[in-house]
């Protein structure tokens, strides 16, 4: 029952929230690809990123897979409650996105008031980064950069390894909560297995509630 009442929370809170990033108050996968470009990093890459609050006593982990149109994120969730795997696909100048349950084989389409879709260029072209000169980040020697999105300030460390850039550390502040923090414990650019980025041929879809039912189970 426990189980089932913190899974009815959590996809109560997505189906309220346009972008699955409780608008401006967690992170989104599809923003960490748009500040990846914006700093010089492209589209296309993989990493692994650890999300913390405060200071840091909670901790999930999120893999994003991402490409120029698409991105899968598989969040890891708190209590041992499994992995909530999103995909966010770029269809004829919108975004859609799906609440996937490989398990089931089957997908949930979440509404998503903020359907219209900009390019992740466009949107980058409208985030504002500067540099803030040199710092050590996580041990690492980092350039570091003020970001604005969207009106918001965040902070972000890149690395260079191989002569490429590598982001290390993003931080912003939110009301309430402290800093949001995403570490990047893995990150590797380069294009994506397509299967991880569509919706697999032998998937059901099911209504919220369905899927609410089946991931408790």
């Amino acid at each position: 029952m426990k189980k089932t009442m913190t899974l009815l929370l959590v996809f109560c809170l997505l189906l309220g929230l346009p972008s699955l990033s409780a608008q401006d108050a967690s992170p989104d996968a599809s923003r960490l690809k748009e500040i990846s470009l914006a700093l010089g990093m492209g589209t296309d890459f993989q990493a692994l990123v650890e999300i913390s609050v405060g200071l840091g006593d909670m901790a999930m982990e999120m893999r994003v897979y991402a490409s120029e149109k698409a991105v899968r994120s598989e969040m890891q969730l708190p209590g041992g409650f499994g992995t909530m795997t999103t995909l966010t696909l770029e269809k004829d100048g919108k975004n859609e996105i799906y609440l996937l349950s490989p398990e089931q084989k089957s997908y949930t389409k979440l509404p998503n008031p903020m359907a219209d879709a900009l390019t992740a260029k466009q949107d980058a072209q409208k985030i504002q980064a500067s540099s803030l000169g040199q710092e050590t980040k996580n041990g690492l020697s980092c350039e570091k950069f003020k970001v604005i999105q969207d009106g918001r300030q965040l902070l972000a460390w890149v690395t260079e390894r191989d002569g490429a850039k590598v982001p290390v550390c993003v931080e912003m502040q939110e009301s309430g909560i402290g800093t949001l923090r995403l570490t990047f414990k893995e990150y590797a650019a380069g294009h994506q297995e397509p299967a991880l980025l569509k919706l697999p041929a032998d998937y059901q879809e099911k209504n919220p509630l369905e899927t609410i039912i089946n991931f408790a189970k």
